[in-house]
């Protein structure tokens, strides 16, 4: 009778491990995965496995998502750092805006609400 009682625990115990490391990502989200702090890559979208206790974190990134540069190579978006690439020149402190991913960096696009004057550096809004 023990017997049955500890398979049944088991069994309970392995659906609820299932359950915790099951993740969604929509269509226009990814999950940026963190190992031991560093940064390893993006997953998703889809049905992603995590796995308890190994050390990663995931971080849910969409496209829209607003953040700012950090250095040359480095945006924060969501409080966490990630690799970025853009179509010109960012300076650190600029606030971007999340236009797509590749596999293991996201591309930003600036967050303009102005456009600056060529000549005299004047701001009109959009």
């Amino acid at each position: 009778m023990n017997m049955e009682y500890g398979a049944l625990i088991v069994l309970i115990v392995a659906f609820i491990i299932v359950a915790l490391s099951i993740r969604i990502a929509n269509e226009h989200e990814r999950f940026a995965v963190f190992m031991l702090g560093r940064f390893v890559g993006f997953k998703g979208p889809g049905l992603v496995i995590k796995i308890p206790g190994a050390g990663s974190d995931f971080h849910r990134i969409a496209l829209g998502a607003v953040g700012e540069i950090q250095s040359n190579e480095l945006v924060s978006i969501s409080s966490r750092a990630v690799p970025f690439v853009s179509v010109g020149s960012m300076r650190s402190g600029l606030k971007v805006r999340v236009s797509g991913f590749e596999p293991t960096r996201v591309k930003v696009e600036p967050l303009q609400t102005h456009l600056v004057c060529e000549k005299c550096g004047h701001k009109n809004p959009l």
